[in-house]
């Protein structure tokens, strides 16, 4: 029988934080507040993140700066 469950890198909270360079308890605050959106599973009473997912929302957040540069 072949495993049809997609294998997940999960990481505890603290690494999370750690992976977006948050400070320490960063994202139980953004879990309680439910904002932003950035999914996560309950393992117990545990919360785990997908690497993969937070690879996505650190991607999400690029911004690109355009300079203006003057006409002379």
């Amino acid at each position: 029988m072949q495993d049809t469950i997609p294998h997940l890198h999960l990481l505890t909270r603290t690494e999370a934080d750690h992976r977006l360079g948050l400070a320490e308890n960063t994202l139980a605050n953004w879990a309680s507040a439910g904002c932003p959106n950035l999914p996560f599973f309950m393992i117990g009473s545990r919360a785990r993140y997908d690497a993969a997912e937070l690879d996505g929302f650190i991607e999400s957040h690029r911004r690109t700066l355009k300079v203006l540069r003057n006409k002379r």
